[in-house]
């Protein structure tokens, strides 16, 4: 068992250190994501939409519905062969996701 596990991070370290840092931006890009998800920073329930006139609940099935359809777009866009970008491009991508923490503290506090 101990050997399996010598042998999962000696070919871990050779995949992040042959990417060039395109895994760790991987990473990066979805603890990032996650940590600021529009669902995250609103206080939800259950019955959010209970009734029609709960503005808040409508507000936050939005913010979700936008958010998973600009992924799926994004996802999409990024797999066409048109928008191949330079590594210094995908770093630059990458690094301009941090207006989410931005826009994440707007809205929660």
């Amino acid at each position: 068992m101990k050997e399996t596990w010598s042998n999962f991070f000696k070919v871990a370290r050779e995949n992040f250190s042959t990417t060039n840092g395109l895994l760790y931006l991987l990473m990066f890009v979805f603890i990032l994501t996650f940590t600021v998800f529009p669902g995250v920073t609103f206080d939800t329930n259950l019955d959010m939409l209970k009734n029609v006139h709960n503005r808040d609940g409508w507000f936050v099935l939005m913010m979700n519905t936008i958010f998973s359809v600009m992924d799926t777009v994004g996802r999409k866009l990024g797999g066409l062969k048109s928008f191949d970008l330079s590594i210094g491009g995908i770093k630059i991508v990458s690094f301009v996701r941090l207006i989410f923490v931005g826009t994440f503290y707007l809205i929660a506090f």
